[in-house]
């Protein structure tokens, strides 16, 4: 994600303001609970999903290390995950948070101006997105199924790149993946989004709340 990121800053250049968020404070819904992130900000989640911790997440960090990929900042699973439960490995869904710092003033505001990155530096990026994506899930031997053109949003206010994919290890069910990058003045947060198509009905509306 480092690469991508620097890719990304070296494509579109360097502009930026201090600036707070540019959204007032959510109201918490019924049942959820509101995570906070040092220097980051806020995440809600639904009561069926919990932060990775404990012996779990001890694990988890285990595997990523062997496959040589930085544990993320923080991440949220299905609930019941992080004490083995049985009923849960039969689900799928993630929500990862990432942040890099970078240095005063290199990165863009929160709500800069999307409309500034032309058609054919879009069409560049996508096809280096692509193209990375494809290769580090190859070397882990998980497929990209289907690749959704990236786009600049605005989400909340705050403007962001969009990437989006489907993808699958082995024969086990698609995944549906969507990753929102944010530039924040002196760092980056990706927020990444996934569950299994086959289970939409579980997911989708809450992933899309968060």
């Amino acid at each position: 994600m480092k690469t991508i990121i620097i890719i990304f800053i070296l494509i579109f250049g360097i502009d930026a303001w201090s600036q707070q968020l540019p959204i007032a404070n959510q109201n918490l819904k019924q049942g959820w609970t509101r995570q906070f992130i040092k220097d980051v900000g806020f995440i809600d989640v639904p009561a069926s999903m919990e932060i990775m911790s404990g012996t779990y997440k001890e694990f988890n960090n285990q595997i990523l290390k062997q496959l040589e990929i930085e544990a993320p900042q923080v991440i949220f699973q299905q609930k019941g995950l992080n004490t083995y439960s049985s009923e849960t490995f039969k689900h799928y869904v993630r929500v990862i948070i990432e942040t890099q710092i970078g240095r005063t003033g290199e990165f863009e505001k929160l709500n800069y101006n999307t409309s500034q990155i032309t058609n054919s530096e879009l069409n560049e990026l996508n096809q280096f997105f692509k193209e990375k994506t494809t290769s580090d899930f190859n070397s882990i031997h998980q497929n990209i199924i289907s690749w959704y053109p990236i786009k600049m949003e605005k989400i909340n206010g705050m403007s962001c790149l969009h990437v989006s994919y489907e993808r699958r290890l082995n024969d086990n069910p698609i995944v549906l993946v969507n990753t929102y990058i944010f530039q924040n003045h002196d760092r980056i947060h990706s927020l990444t989004l996934s569950y299994r198509m086959n289970e939409a009905n579980i997911w989708k509306d809450d992933l899309d709340s968060i």
